[in-house]
């Protein structure tokens, strides 16, 4: 969950199933995910867009 705390993945339901990817992955893959989410959510960021579910300011 610490993804979804940092407010990088927008619903309980994403985490658990990065979570899960992450657990079941090899340290390569699970790095990947992890920048790939990082990188999803600056994308969103940058594009003024928030997640769903996220208020405003």
């Amino acid at each position: 969950m610490p993804l979804l705390l940092a407010g990088f993945l927008p619903t309980v339901q994403e985490a658990q199933r990065m979570s899960a990817l992450i657990k079941s992955g090899t340290p390569a893959q699970s790095t990947r995910l992890v920048e790939q989410a990082i990188e999803d959510a600056m994308a969103r960021r940058r594009a003024g867009r928030r997640p769903p579910g996220q208020a405003d300011g």
